[in-house]
Order: structure tokens, then sequence, then C-alpha cells
């Protein structure tokens, strides 16, 4: 059994990527990049390997992602982390 998380639909997961990106990618310049359909426990996951996902390369994503990038930025200085 593998520690990966599970995701219901594709849908779930390709979300799951816009907030792991908004949170992991000024930090590390990394981060899942994509989703993808396991046979093993059939179930998505998330990957930092293979195509960037559609999804991630549209503008309208992009803009949400620094949206949450923002409001990261300013949720962890209320916590007195920055």
């Amino acid at each position: 059994m593998s520690n990966k998380v599970c995701y219901h639909s594709k849908g779930e997961a390709e979300e799951a990527l816009i907030h792991l990106q908004a949170k992991y990618r000024s930090a590390s310049g990394g981060g899942p990049i994509s989703a993808y359909w396991c046979p093993h426990c059939g179930y998505y996951h998330t990957s930092s390997k293979g195509d960037k996902s559609s999804t991630l390369q549209s503008s309208e994503t992009q803009k949400r992602i620094e949206i949450q990038q923002e409001a990261n930025y300013w949720e962890e200085k209320f916590k007195g982390k920055h």
C-alpha cells in the first residue's frame, strides 16, 4: 500500500493540482503537474512526472493559482510565519 492521496475523479485530482501548485510551486519550483488513473487501486493520483496537465496550462487556472498563492502568503503572515 502506498501513501498516495486518492481522488475519486479526474476533476477532483486536477482541482488538487491547482491547490498543490499554489502551495508548492513558489517554494520549491515544483509540485505535481499531472493527474493519472491508477489501475492498481482504481483511483486518481497526482504526479510531478509526465506532461503538464492542460488544466494547469490555461490562463484562467494560472490566475487562480496566483490568487491562491497571495491568499496563502497572507494566511501565513497572519499566523506569524513570515
